[in-house]
């Protein structure tokens, strides 16, 4: 057991352990992340008066992966560890 940045007690378990246990594994990663998608709309919209669907934005945009090709993706919902940006920058 630990307690998180925030206070909440949370327990790791490997999938494997979890399954032994007959438990369903769930993984409830980047909850933080939607709070953040819903605050940046609702910030884009004050400040620039533009309205954004998550649903819709492309898939391929070029710009998006160059950016990712900088390894500054702290903040990036499962790319923003040190491992995956050190990967980030050796790969390109």
């Amino acid at each position: 057991m630990q307690v998180s940045a925030n206070g909440v007690k949370v327990v790791h378990f490997d999938k494997n352990d979890v399954e032994a246990l007959g438990l369903i594994k769930l993984d409830v990663l980047g909850l933080r992340m939607f709070g953040t998608l819903s605050e940046s709309e609702e910030l884009i919209h004050k400040h620039f008066h533009v309205d954004v669907d998550l649903d819709n934005l492309p898939l391929n945009d070029p710009e998006v992966f160059a950016y990712i090709r900088t390894s500054k993706t702290l903040g990036m919902f499962q790319i923003e560890s040190q491992g995956q940006m050190h990967l980030i920058a050796s790969l390109q």
